[in-house]
């Protein structure tokens, strides 16, 4: 029965066309749309990328800055004492 079904679903079945960005029509709207979609996630993931990046130097510059206010100052050298 299903063997049956199928072959008449498949029979009475109208033909599937592709759309213009599968068919390859460079000129069509809906190209020039997927284009525009692909570049605006590509400029999104690659701010967030570049956020990430400036967050971690920020803190390494911070990191080292703190780490430069901690070192002790070295000792003054004594005072000469002038014997007269």
């Amino acid at each position: 029965m299903r063997k049956y079904l199928s072959l008449v679903l498949i029979a009475a079945s109208a033909p599937a066309w592709a759309c213009a960005v599968c068919f390859g029509a460079a000129d069509s709207g809906q190209t020039h749309g997927m284009n525009a979609g692909i570049l605006t996630l590509l400029a999104t993931t690659l701010g967030v990328l570049a956020m990430c990046v400036g967050f971690a130097l920020r803190i390494a510059l911070r990191i080292r800055r703190a780490e430069r206010e901690m070192e002790p100052e070295p000792p003054a050298p004594p005072a000469e004492v002038e014997l007269a």
